[in-house]
């Protein structure tokens, strides 16, 4: 069987800080690899890194943290991943205690499958929150909405399809933001609410809108413009006007308008390009 162009040596192991520290030390996760394509020659490499609860996620629970220079050398590189990601998120919060799968983009590209990092214990509590429930497993807040391609909804998410959230501890702190019912965003765009500074993006009933109000169809209000004429007199054999034998759709007694109307055309709905996803939830 053919190998994969650029391959991964898997040698990850969890650093943590030591009892004898006054604080707990964040967790870092020092991580070797090698790429089958880097030659013997010392080189430099973008590297990007994300944590995911399952080898097939679509979103992270961390990351990217990016090296844009990591030294290869005959083939080999090392990286120590933590203490945040760019977003600022902190290494500390998904480090649960479970299984992770990481994923690793060479120069922009993910390799597959995604390596197992095995649970151990965190090694510090993430802040706790002044919302009733459990503490949350990841570093993704109760409430974050997001498209996924795929009808397995994932553990910690429900699908926004309207219905009752379900009965339980674990449910409290989404219960708390919502309601009882998750919002049903099928066949919905999500916007943006509040009044944008670019004039091109402002309407101005966007900013009386309340948090997850509906907003109906609508099409803005514009208009052709047709040239008018208008007949003194009959004019013509028969009275017909710029027509053919068996009549004209122009109506030529004195003082009418010439009017015209267009075929309708388009289909049901007004859309852009779109393609089909699950909205989810997180709880």
């Amino acid at each position: 069987m053919k190998l994969p162009r650029v391959m991964l040596l898997l040698g990850a192991g969890l650093l943590v800080g030591t009892a004898a520290a006054a604080e707990p030390q964040p967790p870092l996760i020092n991580y070797q690899g090698a790429l089958a394509d880097a030659g013997p020659q010392p080189t430099t490499r973008k590297l990007s890194f994300n944590l995911y609860d399952f080898p097939n996620a679509v979103m992270p629970i961390w990351g990217p943290q990016q090296f844009d220079n990591v030294a290869v050398v005959n083939g080999r590189y090392d990286v120590i991943l933590g203490t945040t990601d760019t977003a600022g998120r902190s290494l500390a919060v998904v480090l649960d205690g479970k299984d992770k799968y990481l994923g690793v983009a060479v120069d922009g590209r993910e390799i597959l499958p995604r390596p197992l990092i095995l649970g151990s214990a965190p090694a510090a509590n993430p802040p706790a929150s002044t919302l009733p429930g459990p503490a949350p497993t990841s570093a993704v807040p109760p409430g974050t909405i997001v498209a996924y391609r795929s009808g397995r909804i994932p553990d910690g998410w429900l699908l926004c399809d309207g219905s009752a959230i379900p009965e339980g501890e674990q449910y409290g702190r989404l219960r708390e933001l919502i309601g009882a019912t998750v919002p049903d965003l099928r066949g919905l765009f999500l916007r943006g609410i509040g009044q944008n500074s670019d004039p091109a993006y402002r309407y101005e009933g966007d900013a009386a809108r309340g948090l997850s109000e509906l907003q109906q169809d609508d099409f803005k209000a514009h208009s052709h413009r047709f040239d008018d004429y208008t007949f003194s007199q009959n004019a013509g054999s028969g009275g017909k006007a710029w027509g053919s034998a068996g009549g004209s759709d122009i109506d030529n007694s004195p003082g009418s308008p010439f009017a015209h109307e267009t075929a309708a055309a388009g289909g049901g709905e007004t859309r852009p390009k779109n393609a089909a996803v699950y909205w989810i939830i997180k709880y």
